[in-house]
């Protein structure tokens, strides 16, 4: 029967490995006894196909299991990567328990390959963001029109007044700032929306629990205006170690949860209380409260079930708390709510303080090689090629520019690369990511071929909506990244950064 499990399950005694079950063996690719015989956890064998990563986790796992050697408690379980007979990394649960043999201590551990279920919860997740992001289409729509509406305006405005023989400056300048102002509005929903939507691997970092709320608050807004007033009490938390789009999706899980608690037509009335604090233990408490009709208890029991919804069909999938709860408890954390009918619920999310609160180092910047130089006689002005398959971009960024620096623009990388051919140098090179025929990518490749000293000046401006591979080339790059849409200050101070030979 135990050779039959679908777990694996190996058997060490004296530190020697003496039985492994048929799962095992497949794993190992071992057909003969004499091929596993020697082996250990400590020894080569099994050992030898975990992650090296996970080397120190499992080895202290069965330390603390010698330890503990004669107690009944539950086993721990332990995740860590083995190399299976593909070749591929596969995740596994790890637990063991020690096991009196003939008077001799035994241990026996057992391995379930979770690799399918991780692949399907990421997948879970991914539909249920995408979930979140239907149900809030309209509302981050009406709060991108609202900005574009007087940004439209103003600049009309603008267009008609420069038009006259002596426009108003004094009134200029006030809807000039009015337009700028309603492009940041638009600027920060939109890098709110590619940091929440984004999917692919986590990428753990420290965290401030502030600004992950504020993003998550600006994408609800429209959910939540129209049935609730929100109040923010937001005390001091320590920075957490989490992945940034996953935790704002606990939040907007969260947030629209407690806005679809409220009944319509009561926002004056009804109230979301949103409150930050550190506990006694020095952990980062998010409390997020309404006063809704509250749950029963047979509700609470269950909430954190995977389909388990009260909302009628086509309105919930039932998936917000299950995935909040396993966001949460990936990252050590705590989530429990407090309810009761008739006087609202409080889901409370408790997270650890971030082990390492220094500050990353700084990457170096590439070194500057050579610089271009102006003609003799004349004074010396930079040279920058702008590089972008939308005229009006290039063309923006060259008025942005030209005051200042001398702009040739080239509106594809192979056209850029026409210039470097030629012969032309430039002491900053511009350049869009994602463009048809030759991406930014392959640009900056083609310039490590042609001309080395170039590749080392240039500037991506990202605009998001990258593959995966393109992410990991671009992070592996070395050049120097800036955020689309990008402020003139931004683009001037990262150019005196990269020209300053």
């Amino acid at each position: 029967m135990i050779d039959w499990l679908p777990d694996m399950i190996s058997v060490h005694r004296h530190g020697a490995l003496i039985y492994l079950n048929r799962a095992a063996r497949q794993l190992l690719a071992i057909t003969a006894a004499e091929g596993w015989q020697s082996g250990g956890w400590n020894k080569p064998g099994l050992i030898e196909r975990v992650h090296p990563d996970d080397l120190l986790a499992i080895q202290e796992q069965f330390r603390r299991l010698f330890e503990a050697e004669g107690t009944r408690e539950v086993p721990e379980v332990t995740e860590v990567r083995m190399r299976g007979l593909d070749n591929s990394w596969r995740m596994c649960e790890v637990s063991g328990i020690i096991v009196d043999i003939a008077g001799v201590p035994t241990v026996i551990a057992s391995a379930r390959d979770v690799t399918e279920r991780k692949r399907l919860q990421a997948k879970l997740m991914v539909a249920e963001r995408m979930a979140s992001l239907g149900t809030l289409a309209a509302g981050i729509a009406h709060e991108i029109n609202n900005p574009l509406a007087y940004v439209a305006g103003n600049l009309e405005m603008t267009a008609d007044a420069l038009e006259s023989p002596a426009p108003p400056v004094s009134e200029l300048k006030t809807v000039i700032s009015d337009a700028r102002d309603g492009a940041e509005r638009i600027r920060r929903i939109v890098h709110d929306l590619r940091w929440f939507s984004r999917a692919g691997d986590e990428r753990l970092g420290a965290l401030t629990v502030p600004a992950v709320l504020d993003a998550a608050i600006r994408l609800t807004a429209n959910e939540v205006r129209h049935r609730a007033q929100l109040v923010q009490d937001i005390g001091a938390t320590p920075p957490v170690f989490a992945d940034d789009s996953r935790l704002t999706q606990v939040f907007i899980n969260l947030l629209v949860n407690a806005a679809h608690a409220l009944p319509e037509g009561h926002s004056d009335t009804n109230r979301i209380t949103v409150r930050t604090r550190t506990d006694d233990q020095g952990r980062a408490v998010i409390e997020i409260h309404d006063t809704g009709r509250g749950m029963a208890a047979e509700v609470q029991a269950r909430a954190f079930e995977p389909f388990f919804t009260t909302k009628d069909i086509g309105e919930g999938t039932g998936l917000g708390l299950s995935i909040c709860h396993g966001i949460v408890t990936s990252l050590s954390g705590q989530i429990s709510l407090d309810s009761e009918l008739g006087t609202g619920t409080t889901v409370r999310v408790v997270l650890p303080a971030c082990a390492d609160l220094e500050p990353p180092a700084p990457v170096p910047a590439p070194p500057v090689v050579g610089t271009a130089h102006a003609e003799p006689g004349e004074p010396h002005r930079r040279r920058v090629m702008v590089v972008d398959d939308e005229p009006r971009v290039a063309d923006t960024i060259q008025r942005l520019l030209k005051r200042d620096y001398d702009i040739t623009v080239a509106l594809c990388g192979r056209e850029a690369i026409e210039y470097i051919q030629n012969g032309a140098r430039f002491d900053a090179i511009v350049s869009d990511v994602m463009m048809p025929n030759m991406t930014g990518i392959e640009l900056l490749d083609e310039l490590q071929r042609l001309a080395p000293e170039q590749a080392h000046r240039v500037i991506f401006l990202s605009g998001g909506a990258f593959t995966a591979q393109t992410r990991e080339r671009l992070a592996h790059s070395g050049a120097r990244q800036l955020e689309k849409p990008v402020t003139a200050k931004q683009l001037r101070a990262c150019l005196a950064e990269i020209t300053a030979a």
